[in-house]
């Protein structure tokens, strides 16, 4: 058997913990606000103008969220890793 490098799985774990809460971060912080209009039908029409936006961004974070959970508790699981598994 061929020697093997192993990794720490907490190491590895709260590496993708940190990217994965950069690009949530990063998702909320590139948001652009919506200038109030003056009445509220304006203010309804630019919602609307933008709702696809918002969806998109509350779908991604969704997604990345069950992600995120789903990968902690594989790793709850896991003793060692070997590089295999970061590839």
């Amino acid at each position: 058997m061929r020697n093997r490098i192993f990794i720490s799985v907490n190491r590895l774990a709260a590496l993708v913990d940190g990217v994965l809460a950069i690009v949530l971060t990063l998702m909320v912080v590139l948001i652009e606000p919506i200038e109030p209009g003056e009445s509220s039908e304006e203010l309804i029409q630019d919602f609307l103008r933008v709702g696809h936006i918002i969806l998109a961004y509350a779908l991604s974070f969704v997604l990345i969220s069950i992600y995120w959970f789903n990968h902690y508790a594989i790793f709850q699981h896991l003793k060692r890793a070997s590089f295999f598994l970061v590839y």
